[in-house]
């Protein structure tokens, strides 16, 4: 608890321990219906895709034998990013699906975020828009940096992605379930730019025939605000006629 460990995906007896985990789990829940999914681990980090490639089919070889039908969830390396993607390898198994999440770019979609060390006084960054000078706010070496001037827009950022994803996934795992596990954007962004940025996602998604979950309900990425309204996010899934 409150730390980031890794070594599950380098330490044999560690891996058996979550197997046997997931074991238990499967057998406890075999008798439901088939509305009930497992998803194995929330955005894993691996020092490599092979490590959680072969994390991956030692649980599906603890669930099977109880669970032979159940769809479980396999997702990338580093965070379920999108653009590790490419290293999942697909298991000769008809029955898994697989979860990726999608907060690019950023810049955008966590500003002012503290966890992610976005000052809470730095200029907007709109969307769609441009980039502005974030000299003094935003270090070149940080991992959201993006240069001043840089266009951001669903056919930038969005759209290419999503069709990459599809590219993949026509190629590595036809008749598979897409599913897009967690899509968001931080309430330090600009409404209006929070709802274009919402309904963009979920565009893409459903035009390349994702499924899609949003984060989260009622926290700073949510569809309602702690007393029930709705927020620009709910309004960009389901925008007013």
């Amino acid at each position: 608890p409150g730390e980031e460990d890794n070594a599950v995906f380098t330490q044999p007896a560690l891996l058996e321990q979550v197997a046997d985990f997931w074991r238990r789990i499967a057998e406890r829940y075999a008798g439901e219906g088939p509305w009930l999914r497992f998803e194995l681990l929330n955005e894993p980090v691996a020092d490599t895709a092979a490590q959680l490639n072969a994390f991956a089919r030692r649980l599906l070889a603890a669930i099977r034998p109880s669970n032979p039908t159940r769809i479980v969830y396999l997702t990338s390396n580093r965070w379920s990013n999108f653009d590790t993607v490419p290293e999942v390898e697909v298991p000769d198994d008809r029955y898994v699906a697989f979860t990726f999440h999608f907060y690019t770019p950023m810049l955008f979609t966590h500003q002012r975020a503290s966890w992610t060390r976005l000052p809470p006084n730095m200029p907007p960054v709109p969307f769609p828009g441009v980039v502005p000078d974030l000299t003094g706010f935003v270090s070149r070496d940080h991992f959201a940096w993006l240069p001043p001037g840089t266009e951001l827009s669903a056919a930038r950022q969005i759209d290419p992605a999503f069709a990459r994803v599809a590219a993949w996934a026509r190629e590595k795992a036809p008749g598979h379930e897409i599913h897009i596990g967690e899509f968001g954007a931080y309430i330090g962004g600009d409404p209006a730019s929070r709802r274009r940025y919402i309904a963009a996602v979920r565009a893409a998604a459903e035009r390349e025939g994702f499924s899609w979950a949003v984060w989260d309900y009622n926290d700073t990425f949510g569809v309602r605000d702690r007393g029930g309204k709705p927020t620009p996010v709910l309004e960009g899934l389901f925008p007013r006629p």
